[in-house]
């Protein structure tokens, strides 16, 4: 049976606004820093020797060192929660300072998924949400701060990354996991570095969207947690073979990625209500592949789970033929030029939506985003007439 893995097609983000905001909404170098408008000069803080030292000691293999909180209580003051107004959902975001000026830091994700969005900070202080500024080409968006609240102290970016930071480097990305509304560390390392992604070997949870990805030898945020990719079935025999090989660098079937900030060139100041808008429109996208790619893998297990795809009217209609075709009184034959033609129907339908997909304009901050499902559309489509060309 051909299996094609939900998880690699689509960039599954890591916020748990989605089917609160759904449900609501449907009645559902250096320079290269830029920033918007002038802010002011940058300032440069030298590193902690002792930041230094607690990186290494928390690399140690004694049970009492992996206990250890990795980050201060200082450090974890500029971490906020972030939720809807009705308390739903909940995602990360942290204080920054950029340039000398302090920003609220989260996904453009995040915020793009809550229609009014409440900030917390650790002491229970609200942040309000003003001018919202989105990187283009980064899941990124940042949000200027008027007042500091007085509980935390800014948490700071490290520039040129990819001098700065090697693999293996330690590091904590330290969020609202699971979206328990508490901040959970949780440890890894850097695997590889990249000119807007940063891979890491830590697992993220929903909740984690938005968190730093804080840097312990240096003690600097060098990323944004952003989203997690799972493999897909092998597509070729040089992918299977690689897997296969001892010597591969890719050891597990989940990969962890952050945007990196440091290589943002350009910045669009979007309303909060058009950043809505684009999260409805590019959900409807997700959940239409992702119903796709479920009913292939999973139709000869469960059709009960047919029903699931009714809101998909093209289809519902494809498997519903698809289900009377393969009727077990059908002759043989009926029955195997039905899975042949169910699978050149889906393949054209993902064709049909990615040409829509195509020709739709999104907001700068969400190209990146068309992109992945442009991909995750091209690829079932390329791999179900690859397969029906075979058969």
């Amino acid at each position: 049976m051909l299996r094609i893995s939900k998880s690699l097609l689509l960039f599954f983000y890591i916020a748990s606004f989605a089917c609160a905001f759904a449900a609501q909404n449907s009645k559902c170098g250096q320079a290269s820093q830029a920033m918007p408008k002038e802010p002011p000069a940058k300032k440069t803080s030298k590193s902690s020797e002792s930041g230094k030292a607690t990186a290494n000691a928390a690399t140690k293999s004694s049970p009492a060192a992996s206990r250890k909180p990795l980050m201060s209580n200082e450090e974890k003051s500029a971490i906020v929660e972030i939720s809807d107004s009705a308390g739903g959902g909940g995602a990360t975001g942290f204080i920054a300072s950029i340039n000398g000026r302090n920003f609220m830091v989260t996904n453009v994700h995040v915020l793009a998924m809550i229609e009014n969005p409440e900030v917390k900070t650790m002491a229970g202080e609200t942040l309000p949400i003003g001018k919202v500024f989105t990187a283009v080409g980064h899941d990124i968006s940042i949000v200027p701060i008027q007042k500091l609240p007085p509980s935390c102290k800014p948490l700071l970016f490290a520039d040129n990354i990819e001098k700065l930071v090697k693999p293996s480097d330690p590091v904590v990305v330290c969020g609202n996991s699971l979206a328990a509304k508490t901040m959970l560390e949780t440890r890894g390392n850097v695997a590889a570095v990249g000119p807007e992604l940063i891979e890491l070997d830590c697992p993220f949870y929903r909740g984690n969207s938005g968190s730093p990805v804080f840097h312990l030898p240096t003690r600097k945020v060098i990323g944004v947690a952003a989203f997690v990719k799972v493999r897909r079935a092998n597509t070729d025999n040089a992918t299977a073979a690689s897997r296969k090989n001892d010597k591969s660098a890719i050891k597990s079937d989940i990969r962890y990625f952050a945007f990196r900030m440091d290589t943002i060139k350009k910045w669009d100041s979007p309303r909060l209500s058009d950043l809505n808008k684009q999260a409805l429109y590019f959900a409807e996208y997700e959940k239409k592949i992702a119903a796709i790619i479920n009913f292939l893998n999973f139709r000869k297990k469960d059709e009960s789970g047919d029903v699931k795809a009714a809101f998909y009217r093209e289809l519902y209609d494809i498997i519903q033929d698809y289900r009377k075709d393969t009727d077990p009184g059908r002759h043989p034959s009926t029955r195997r030029r039905a899975r042949k033609t169910m699978l050149e129907r889906i393949a054209r339908l993902c064709r049909i939506e990615a040409s829509r997909l195509q020709s739709f304009a999104p907001l700068p901050s969400y190209e990146h985003y068309k992109d992945s499902l442009l991909s995750s559309y091209t690829h079932v489509a390329e791999s179900l007439e690859k397969l029906t060309k075979n058969m």
